[in-house]
């Protein structure tokens, strides 16, 4: 980690603490006096994935997304790493527990994000959209727009707030060129999947209708969820 740090310009006395959002890779606040970051970690034949993240954090930026600035991506000894600016604010789903009452408007909020994400054009493909053959006839069967970015991994622990608004989008590891309706597909499904583990049943249901009325009250058709489950549980390993 002495070499890690010394490639990314830090110092060696800095604190690190180690967080639980990241899930696809480890993460650490790090404090350097009044300064404070994140650092991302991941094993060093992984680093190609941080590079083209770091070119589709900037991309987002450019557009008006609210996302870190990235200071640096280095490889050191086994590890790549990608030091960013720290996200001030709580994650949506500390903020709906907090204060459920507000789960309705905060849906809202989250789904104005993830449309206006959605309206970026782009044209960079997603890795998670490059499908194994069952997969990839289902997507075939819908006619598609894959010109905008989509995050495909937004969901209430990858976005951060100040209460009332989105302060910051998180982890676009996923992130690539695809139809809007994908990630809609995706989000409805990791929210029915795991979220009553988390919200109670009523606030659960107030997010999901705040969601769908911020995403403009896109249509989720049944081809979209198929390939929505499919596509999760085999990320989760278990399909």
């Amino acid at each position: 980690m002495k070499t890690l740090l010394k490639e990314l310009d830090l110092p060696q006395h800095v604190t690190l603490e180690s967080i639980s959002w990241g899930r696809d890779s480890q993460v650490y606040k790090v404090k350097d006096g009044r300064n404070q970051f994140a650092l991302r970690v991941l094993p060093s034949n992984r680093h190609d994935q941080f590079v083209k993240e770091e070119k589709t954090i900037l991309y987002a930026k450019q557009h008006g997304i609210p996302v870190s600035n990235v200071h640096k991506v280095v490889k050191a000894e086994d590890y790549s790493a990608m030091l960013m600016e720290w996200a001030d604010g709580k994650t949506l789903l500390h903020q709906l527990q907090e204060t459920p009452e507000h789960a309705k408007l905060l849906g809202e909020e989250f789904g104005h994000m993830q449309a206006k994400i959605n309206r970026v054009n782009y044209n960079q493909p997603s890795n998670l959209l490059l499908s194994n053959q069952k997969e990839k006839r289902m997507l075939d069967s819908i006619k598609l727009n894959n010109h905008f970015l989509i995050h495909l991994d937004f969901h209430p622990l990858n976005v951060l707030t100040d209460g009332l608004n989105i302060t910051a989008v998180l982890d676009l590891v996923n992130a690539g060129a695809g139809d809007p309706r994908l990630d809609y597909a995706r989000t409805q499904y990791l929210l029915k999947m795991v979220g009553d583990q988390y919200l109670e049943e009523q606030s659960l249901k107030q997010f999901l209708d705040g969601w769908r009325k911020g995403i403009g009250g896109q249509k989720i058709n049944q081809a979209l969820e198929e390939w929505a489950e499919i596509r999760t549980k085999r990320d989760l390993g278990l399909g």
